[in-house]
């Protein structure tokens, strides 16, 4: 057993308590702007190859709120001048929303996001063939498409979730 991941029993049902009770209450603390700020330029640099080739421009005026239901978190994002811009628009065309443990399932490409949409894992709502695109798009981004910096931490999450839902 690789000695940087606890057992599966730990990590299946320990992991998502510490991340909901030490996260949910930081994010409160943060005010909005500045999250949406960081997640912005997070997304932005994260995704540059994506961007640059146009993956994203189906979300020009357009907003999808993602949720996150357990940490009573979201942030609504769209396409604008060859960015994604992270704001509180007054309308949303779309959400998609699930859990912590559903989302970060979906980030470290360990499930795909039809499974957990089928195991009613991952909603979506309001105009649903809008947040299907979005949802194709993100499972067809590839791990050496994202920036350097993020391609370490999303491999290292994918082998601790495997290794704690696969078994």
């Amino acid at each position: 057993m690789d000695s940087l991941i606890a057992p599966p029993v730990l990590l299946k049902y320990c992991l998502p308590i510490v991340i909901k009770t030490l996260t949910k209450y930081q994010l409160k603390l943060i005010p909005k702007l500045l999250i949406n700020q960081v997640l912005s330029d997070a997304f932005n640099h994260a995704l540059q190859v994506s961007i640059r080739e146009g993956e994203f421009d189906f979300l020009r005026d357009k907003w999808l709120k993602i949720e996150i239901s357990d940490l009573d978190f979201s942030w609504s994002i769209t396409y604008k001048n060859h960015k994604l811009i992270i704001a509180n628009p007054i309308v949303n065309q779309a959400v998609l929303s699930g859990d912590s443990q559903a989302l970060l399932l979906i980030a470290a490409q360990v499930v795909d996001a039809d499974t957990l949409f089928f195991q009613r894992r991952l909603r979506i709502e309001g105009d649903t063939e809008f947040a299907l695109e979005v949802k194709n798009t993100l499972d067809a981004i590839d791990r050496e498409d994202l920036a350097l910096l993020y391609q370490a931490p999303l491999s290292w999450l994918e082998k601790v979730l495997k290794h704690a839902y696969i078994q």
